[in-house]
């Protein structure tokens, strides 16, 4: 009898620790779609305090320089500066018709593939976050 009543009780708990894994890949799942693990604690931390912060925000995408290897030297400079630019061209468009549109100073840096905000607030920071192509914001 006892048996039984054992492995009814493990079924039980095997089947809550598969729905505890369930609800914490779903969790997961969902921080990943509203953006808010893509923002630095700090960051947060900053706009709680002080309600405006200059943050940095990094795209995903980065310019594949690997052909530059290959060029002399003039036209090395060429093909990499053309190709950092159409690729932050490219991959800042939406965030920063977002932040003109609001009014909001900004610089991008093709480089690193960043946008420099100057004072912006958490909902600025949090639209930004939502954006597939925004990889981080701090």
């Amino acid at each position: 009898m006892r048996g039984r009543h054992y492995l009814k009780y493990l079924g039980v708990m095997l089947g809550l620790v598969g729905l505890a894994l369930g609800l914490s890949r779903a969790a997961g799942t969902l921080a990943a779609e509203d953006g808010s693990d893509k923002i630095e604690a700090l960051l947060v931390e900053s706009f709680m305090s002080e309600g405006q912060a200059d943050f940095i925000v990094r795209f995903a995408e980065q310019a594949d320089l690997s052909a530059a290897y290959s060029m002399d030297w003039n036209e090395r400079g060429w093909y990499v500066y053309d190709t950092l630019r159409e690729t932050a061209q490219r991959s800042q468009a939406q965030a920063r018709a977002y932040l003109g549109g609001i009014g909001l100073r900004y610089q991008s840096f093709i480089a690193g593939n960043d946008v420099y905000v100057r004072a912006g607030k958490l909902e600025h920071a949090a639209f930004l976050a939502r954006l597939p192509e925004v990889s981080a914001i701090y």
